[in-house]
């Protein structure tokens, strides 16, 4: 049976484009949905890479003493060893080469520092000072808890200022030492110069 269509009505057309477009869609769907199946997402690995700690250095200078004795006078701080005054002595100097920072004293001497088990190292340059005239010869020693960490050979005046470096991991007590000669009678002027401790951020 025919059927007329009335003047003026058109017969409506199928939209053939869209009919693709959406079948192409279903199947990347479809597609997708698969692969995410097979292939399942993974969580990130974490790094072990970590920022490194920046030490700190603490000048001895700027440190309290938990106890300290000396042959003259006081210990001085950032200077050589005077006299019996305070801050009376000259700028520290070993062998003619002058230092801006350290311990000034005069053996026997035995200064005590508390790094407390947060610091690594002890660095220091050491030597008989240039400010006493006929200075007897010195030894240095670093103990750490009741414990010689280093002692040195004996510097004799004019010798010149050597460096040391002492690893003081968990040590809680570090004293430093100095006598004069072998029989302890002599007195020696002697500076631990640019001495600090290099420590762990609190």
């Amino acid at each position: 049976m025919n059927v007329r269509l009335a003047a003026g009505v058109s017969r409506p057309r199928r939209d053939v484009g869209g009919l693709v477009s959406a079948a192409v869609v279903g199947a990347l769907a479809l597609v997708l949905t698969a692969v995410s199946a097979l292939w399942p997402a993974t969580e990130p690995t974490p790094s072990d890479d970590r920022q490194p700690v920046t030490e700190q250095t603490r000048a001895i200078g700027d440190l309290a003493f938990t106890a300290v004795a000396n042959g003259l006078g006081p210990v001085e701080r950032n200077r050589a060893n005077g006299g019996a005054a305070v801050d009376d002595g000259d700028p520290i100097s070993i062998s003619g080469q002058v230092f801006e920072r350290g311990l000034g004293v005069f053996a026997p001497s035995r200064v005590r520092l508390y790094p407390g088990g947060l610091c690594t190292r002890f660095v220091a340059w050491i030597g008989v000072d240039d400010s006493l005239r006929g200075s007897a010869g010195a030894v240095f020693q670093i103990i750490g808890d009741d414990s010689v960490r280093y002692e040195s050979e004996r510097f004799a005046p004019g010798d010149p200022a050597r460096e040391v470096e002492i690893d003081i991991r968990e040590i809680q007590n570090l004293d430093l030492v100095v006598s004069s000669e072998e029989n302890g009678t002599s007195r020696a002027a002697a500076s631990w110069a640019e001495a600090a401790l290099i420590c762990l951020p609190e």
